[in-house]
This record gives C-alpha cells, structure tokens and sequence, in this order.
C-alpha cells in the first residue's frame, strides 16, 4: 500500500473507532438513562439484544464483504456506502422523535438506532481489517499500517475519554449542546470516511466468480479446516478476555488494595515498549509464531507472578507488566497471525476471505463479554462486601480481587501460548514458501489481465 492508501485507511479505522468508543464506551446508554429517562431493565434488555446482533452481523457484513465485486476492488465501495450510513445513524440517535414519549418506544428507538448503526460499524470494520492483509503479503508492510492504525484508534479513545465527560449534562440539565456536538461529531464522521475513502487504493483484483457458487454455509465452515485460522482465534480470545477482565479487576485493585498507581502504569508502559522493541528487531528472526509464544507467555507468566505475591504493590506492578506486553500481542502479533492463516488459505483455496473471517472472530470475542460476570462472582466468593468505603474490604476480598483480575487472565495466556507453541502449523521457513507462491499467483494474475 502506498502512503496516500494508508494514511485514508488509517484515517477511517480512526473515525470508525471514535464512534465505537462512544457508543460501546457507554456514553450513548448513560444519556439515554440518566437523560431521556430509560428505565435500567429496558436498558438491559436492550444491550443484551445489542450483544447477540454485534455478534453475528460481523460474520453477515464479512461473508458479504468478500463475494463483492466492483472495479475499485470488493473493499472500498463498501467503505463508501456504510461510512455516511453510520454517520446517520450515530445522528439519529441524538435526535428526539415521537416514539420516546414511552419507555416501550424510547427502547425500541434506541435499540433499532445501535442495531442499524452496528450493522453498518460490521461492514467497516471487517472491510478495514481486512485490507492490509489483502494488499500487503510481507509482515514488515502489514505492521506498519497496523501500527499507524493503533495511534489513529489510541487518539480517538482520547477524545472519546477526554471531550464526552466533559460536555455531558447532568439529570434534569439541557441536552442542546451536548446533542448539538453528539450530532456534529456523527456527520464529521461519516463525512470524513467517504471523502477519506477517495484516498484509498485497492490493487487486490482477485476473480471470484467461481466462489460464488460455494453455497455461504461451506463459505463459513471451510475456515474452520484452517488450523492457523483456528489457533489465532484462540489468541484473539484469550487476549480478549484479558482485556475485559483486567480492565475492570485494575479499578477494585486501584480502590481496595495496597498499591501504587505511577508504579503500575510505569511497569505497564515498560512491558509495551519492551514488548514492542522485540517485535522491531526479532520479527524476521523469529518469525510470527515463536514472537507470539514468547510475548504471550511474558504477559501469562506475569499475570500469575502478580496473582502469587498476592494483594500487594509487588503483585500489581508485575501484573501490569503482563497487561503493557498484551497489548502488542493483541495489536500486532495477533492480526499478524491471522494473516499468515489467511494467506495459507488463498495458497490452498485460491480464495481470500479476510471479511468471513473477521466475522467469525466476533464470535470468539463473545465470551470476553460475559467473563466479567466470572470475575464479580470470584471476588463475591472471596468475601467481597459492596456498598462500603474505599479501602475497608477484608484482606480476603483483596485476595479474590487478585484471584480474578490476575488468575483469570494469566490463566487463559498461559494456556494458549502452550497451544500455540505446540500446535501452530505455520513457522517462518512455511510462511516464506507461501508467501512467494502468492506474489507469483498474483503477479500471473495481472500480466492475464494485461495490467503488467
């Protein structure tokens, strides 16, 4: 990709990440509570039918994605439609109808406006996802549009995190302002993808006629022969549930036990960097795989070091080492992992479907949703006492808090770093090979076409 398709790229992953911060962050549901009135059990209702749509539209939006065909490439078209869509959307939810006089319409009105809006975040992100794979075969080309891709998605989270909290009115306050910015920032965004989109390149031509006559259900499951595939959605997971997990166990350590929080965020900014040190200079040595083992394993082994000190200011710094190693793992390794997998498939298939794929990881990143609940009910059983003040929970408690926040996601590391390392079918030798056999499919591809 050159760099005028990645800065567009990197510019629309940006502002897909603003509205999805905003949105799944909470500030949507918070004004809908506290200042439209939404009753918390219809709020309930609403988001767990949210959770089940956000997680099957992915793989709807994906195994569309990928059978489009269109002279811009299956990607860019797709990005053109549902960026302003979304925009709207996002608009929409700010503004007052009829329908909200009653609580029945103020949720449905919510929950059509999150669903329609979603639908439209599936066919962006995948679409997103998916094209630095498409265009690039070498890992070095791949990480670098990842890696601008963090940044663009790391500011987003700032202005979400810094400018919402901000203007949002409290019970009883006027919504004017606040609706105004919410409305403003809905039409920049989806205006900005559309024109964004106009920088973009998609040189990915494949012919996929002959794939459209696999029926979708043999579409979906063939992926599943793919053990690469496989694996690095067992990676996904994982890192996933550490994420959910560690984010809220950090909030009960910070409150209930012994620490220090510039110590934690300090060992949490030196596992990143180290973390991201060795994937600059190891990547090519090492290759995909044994880079992976040895990031993932530093994250699970410092989880677990952190559980085993227990409630002190020791076991929390060494956990939050583990936490700043994860995020590499997550933001690089894994979406590295999974190219290689999708790179393996189009080299046994003839077939490239990142978007089906990427809709497929949607489901594997649903048990990250619910494993907040195993950490409430650990810390439940660990003598955990609500409603009281800071500080004052029994040194029980502060084990349970440990117990989840640390336990449950050094666990899960630990175990998937063995599975890879004993089972990932793709080493660096492998992946060479496939990777030469692309470029020349590819290239023999292009002088058919008579575009060489």
């Amino acid at each position: 990709m050159n760099k005028r398709s990645v800065f567009g790229l990197v510019t629309v992953d940006g502002l897909v990440a603003l509205i999805v911060e905003i949105y799944w962050g909470g500030a949507v549901s918070y004004y809908y509570m506290r200042n439209l009135g939404l009753d918390i059990k219809y709020q309930s209702i609403a988001w767990g039918i949210l959770m089940v749509w956000s997680a099957l539209d992915g793989l709807v939006a994906g195994s569309i994605s990928d059978r489009k065909q269109n002279h811009l490439g299956r990607r860019l078209p797709v990005i053109r439609i549902f960026g302003p869509l979304m925009g709207l959307f996002f608009v929409l939810l700010y503004v007052r109808n009829p329908f909200m006089e009653s609580q029945m319409g103020l949720m449905l009105s919510y929950l059509i406006l999150l669903c329609a809006m979603d639908f439209c975040v599936a066919f962006l992100e995948c679409n997103i996802f998916a094209m630095p794979l498409e265009e690039a075969t070498e890992e070095r080309d791949r990480g670098k549009v990842l890696l601008f891709e963090t940044i663009f998605e790391s500011l987003a989270l700032l202005v979400g995190v810094g400018l919402i909290p901000m203007i949002q009115p409290d019970a009883g306050d006027d919504t004017l302002i606040f609706r105004t910015v919410m409305c403003a920032i809905g039409a920049a965004c989806g205006l900005g993808i559309f024109i964004a989109s106009f920088q973009m390149e998609s040189n990915y031509r494949a012919d996929i006629k002959q794939h459209k006559s696999i029926p979708i259900a043999q579409y979906i499951a063939e992926n599943f022969k793919n053990r690469a595939f496989v694996l690095s959605e067992i990676l996904s997971m994982s890192v996933m549930i550490t994420y959910s997990v560690f984010q809220l166990g950090f909030y009960y350590y910070l409150d209930e036990v012994d620490n220090n929080a510039i110590m934690c965020y300090a060992c949490a900014g030196l596992g990143f960097v180290i973390a991201l040190l060795l994937y600059h200079f190891y990547l090519e040595k090492w290759g995909v795989k044994w880079l992976t083992v040895i990031l993932s394993g530093a994250s699970g082994i410092s989880f677990l070091l952190g559980w085993l000190f227990g409630p002190t200011v020791v076991g929390g710094t060494i956990g939050c080492f583990g936490a700043g190693s994860s995020v590499v793992v997550y933001t690089l390794m894994y979406p590295l992992m999974f190219g290689e997998a999708i790179d393996y498939d189009e080299y046994k298939n003839g077939i490239r479907r990142e978007g089906v794929c990427y809709g497929i990881d949607c489901i594997f990143c649903v048990p990250s949703n619910f494993v907040q609940i195993v950490f409430l009910a650990i810390i439940t059983a660990y003598g955990y006492v609500e409603h009281i003040s800071e500080g004052a929970q029994s040194l029980s408690a502060q084990q349970g808090i440990m117990t989840g926040w640390l336990l449950v996601p050094g666990f899960f590391m630990t175990v998937t770093t063995i599975i890879l390392a004993v089972m990932y079918p793709l080493n660096r030798k492998t992946v060479r090979m496939i990777k030469e056999q692309i470029s020349l499919r590819r290239r023999s591809d292009q002088v058919n076409r008579g575009e060489v």
